[in-house]
């Protein structure tokens, strides 16, 4: 139990955030790893304020760096254009997407495009696709982007079963949790204390005594101080009488 501890805590603290943290499947990792290499091989980069092909500049890296905003970005649009059956930039009651992605939580970006691809369910498959499309090239070989989101998806009610979506903004951020929100004061706990959760009163704060004290603090009931007491006690096995 006790090695859950952190892995749970984390995914309470992001309930309560309302971020959504996606891990690349192993197709979005190898779609990862396939653009990359070409950055890194290609002699030349587009630059979309010229419309044209120059070298790379001198001093930036080729490296796309993994956003999370991005990518949760490009895994809604998926997950709208599988369920809508709508293959499109922007599926109908849907924004376009730089504001998707400004949604998301991708900020302060001065350049950001987005490739779709349908009916490929490998990375390099999509990746392939992409190369051999000019427009969706120029993308993945863009001098501006530093950041890339990935996102692939599957319905058998699509019409092409396979989604993907990768989206490239100038604005590297990296995969780690969202910065801790500036404290607010704490709700009252209404007078309760730690033993009014010991319900069976044997002086400990066991599982379901512990869980029915995640559902106070989530929805107010009960403040920081004494929630994060109650953790103490749970995790410690604290007599707390």
């Amino acid at each position: 139990m006790k090695r859950l501890i952190p892995i749970f805590l984390v995914g309470l603290f992001l309930l309560v955030s309302g971020w959504n943290v996606w891990a690349l499947d192993s197709a979005e990792s190898k779609f990862l790893e396939l653009v990359n290499q070409y950055r890194g091989q290609s002699d030349q980069c587009y630059d979309s304020t010229s419309e044209s092909w120059m070298q790379w500049p001198g001093g930036g890296s080729r490296t796309l760096t993994e956003a999370p905003s991005l990518t949760d970005a490009a895994k809604t649009h998926n997950q709208t254009m599988l369920s809508t059956n709508c293959f499109s930039h922007q599926c109908p009651g849907e924004p376009p997407f730089d504001e998707r992605a400004a949604n998301a939580g991708y900020k302060g970006f001065t350049f950001l495009a987005e490739n779709i691809a349908a009916g490929y369910e490998t990375g390099e498959a999509a990746f392939n696709g992409w190369r051999n499309s000019s427009g969706h090239n120029q993308n993945m070989l863009s001098c501006r982007s530093r950041a890339i989101g990935i996102a692939r998806g599957f319905s058998s009610a699509a019409q092409y079963g396979w989604d993907w979506t990768t989206e490239y903004g100038d604005v590297i951020q990296l995969a780690a949790l969202p910065s801790t929100p500036t404290p607010q004061p704490a709700p009252p706990s209404g007078g309760k204390t730690e033993q009014a959760y010991d319900l069976d009163h044997n002086c400990l704060i066991e599982n379901p005594e512990f869980f029915a004290a995640v559902d106070s603090w989530i929805s107010g009931a009960i403040d920081n101080v004494l929630f994060f007491q109650l953790v103490d006690d749970w995790i410690g096995s604290k007599k707390i009488c």
